[in-house]
């Protein structure tokens, strides 16, 4: 049998989802003759081609950078990340189809796999490598920047399924979304392509005026290989944390980034403790001041090796994952794999995940009190109320989701 040839393009090699080398390894060597192409690696195995290699590349990024810091920052996006939950990137600046192909060679792909690839390739030079090579290409969710006229996340707006011509995350020049989305919608006519994303954001996709004619949706959700290595004991004595004691685990990369949603979580956590609820706290991730609570106890532990990580939420009651927006956060695999049952919002790949009042608690959206509903009912240990069927129903979705693979479509 003849092995299709893939291509992955992601803006990094780092091990974890979302980025170019984790999409790569996922791809089976006896179906698939396949290549990697980044623009930035961390990895520096010799295995990969990087484009950040050459002479060339290093004018490419320093554009990049100018254009990121002086032109979108002062006359677009004059706003801090901390002020919004959204993040813009423009496709102005990037690297060119021809010198992909020539990192190639010989090699011509049938499929072209987009992975994270904002600063690093705009859909019109996807199209280029369409017409140089024939290959589909396939449209990976990391984020939701495939699918809008340049947002990461659209939150709650709807630009997408239109023109994109009110975009909430540009301050001023609101016309630079609308502008890029009829670019990518006009890069994409007549070039195959398939979008591979969690349940969640298929729905959207279908919504979206730049992927509504994907010649295939492909539902599918990546899950990392999570072992627990220590006991719940032991890990609690090592963060000094009793046995007995209910245990909330927060985790987010920087505490003011809004779209986390960290104020819904601390709002529900200060409504416990004024209820005179004892529990201990154990924030992952870079925390600042704002995390404090009165009454409460809270261990902030940085940032975890994958281990460690596993290890803490095996040894935790309850997860608060209460991000406005997302799509397949690992964190929700990692608890899920661990044991630890989650409150969110009904976001992402969450809903394909958990059952609510059973490993889960789905909080009405942006409602901290429902939140608090939420970490009592395990806290309580309520009773889930739910029949044996709806339970077996719920593990037979996960085991068959488990089982899809995102690389069943190519």
């Amino acid at each position: 049998m003849n092995k299709k040839r893939v291509l992955v393009l992601c803006h990094n090699d780092g091990p974890n989802h979302g980025n170019g080398l984790s999409t790569y390894n996922s791809l089976p060597s006896e179906r698939f003759d396949k290549r990697l192409i980044v623009y930035k690696s961390t990895t520096n195995n010799s295995e990969f081609t990087v484009l950040n290699n050459s002479p060339k590349a290093f004018f490419i990024k320093l554009f990049n950078s100018l254009e990121r810091r002086y032109f979108l920052k002062n006359l677009f996006i004059p706003k801090r990340k901390e002020d919004t939950a959204y993040y813009f990137t423009s496709d102005s600046v990037n690297v060119s189809a021809k010198h992909i192909l020539k990192k190639l060679g010989d090699f011509k792909p049938d499929y072209i796999v987009a992975g994270w690839i904002n600063n690093f390739l705009s859909f019109k030079e996807l199209r280029k490598l369409h017409q140089k090579t024939g290959a589909t290409i396939v449209f990976e969710f990391v984020d939701e920047a495939h699918m809008t006229g340049g947002c990461h996340y659209p939150c709650e707006c709807k630009g997408y399924t239109n023109d994109c011509s009110d975009c909430p995350a540009l301050s001023r020049g609101k016309w630079l979304a609308k502008k890029q989305l009829k670019n990518r919608i006009k890069a994409l006519n007549n070039v195959p392509y398939l979008v591979v994303a969690p349940p969640f954001d298929i729905a959207l996709a279908k919504q979206s005026t730049l992927l509504k004619n994907a010649i295939k949706f492909h539902e599918c959700i990546s899950f990392p290989d999570v072992c627990v290595t220590e006991s719940r004991e032991k890990t609690r004595e090592k963060y000094g944390i009793g046995n007995n004691e209910f245990v909330i685990t927060f985790a987010v990369a920087r505490i003011n980034d809004i779209r986390k949603g960290w104020i819904y979580s601390k709002q529900a956590i200060e409504k416990l403790a004024s209820e005179g609820r004892k529990f201990t706290l154990l924030m992952l991730g870079k925390t600042d001041s704002s995390f404090a609570i009165n009454g409460v106890k809270i261990k902030p532990l940085g940032y975890l090796s994958f281990e460690e990580m596993t290890n803490a939420f095996h040894a935790s009651d309850c997860f608060l994952s209460t991000t406005i927006a997302d799509t397949s956060p690992r964190t929700l695999n990692y608890a899920q794999d661990a044991g630890c049952p989650i409150v969110t919002f009904d976001v992402g790949s969450a809903h394909s995940l958990f059952l609510h009042k059973y490993d889960g608690y789905f909080a009405e959206y942006k409602n901290s009190d429902d939140v608090a509903n939420g970490i009592a009912f395990f806290m309580d240990k309520k009773p889930h109320g739910l029949d044996e069927q709806t339970i077996e129903n719920h593990k037979f979705a996960q085991k068959t989701l488990r089982e899809m693979k995102w690389y069943d479509c190519l």
